[in-house]
């Protein structure tokens, strides 16, 4: 097993393929853990916060939703602004995506 497990629905175009888009930026390798809607009702009761995505990190736990998933790895490899008003407008950004999506 790799650091990283990535659990999240079986299809493209998702909010889990943005998270597999930046581990792929990142050259990090990963357990890319697809799940048809059948089996996630099944598991959703054992989920934090009953939905996905979830990434198990290899000792440390568990993170849930993609934009925190996101900022992970964007802090981890580069890909997130350290300067603190520059990394706010880029998470600016993020939400804005966020909001039009719904």
């Amino acid at each position: 097993m790799s650091d990283y497990k990535l659990t999240y629905f079986d299809f493209a175009g998702s909010r889990g393929e943005e998270i597999r888009i930046a581990f792929r930026m990142a050259g990090v390798a990963f357990d890319d853990n697809r799940l048809s809607f059948e089996e996630f009702e099944k598991i959703k009761p054992e989920l934090p916060f009953g939905s996905l995505p979830i990434l198990e990190v290899k000792d440390r736990g568990v993170i849930t939703q993609t934009n925190a998933i996101l900022r992970l790895i964007g802090r981890q490899h580069g890909f997130h602004p350290e300067e603190r008003f520059t990394a706010a407008r880029h998470d600016e950004v993020m939400e804005t995506v966020e909001d039009k999506d719904g």
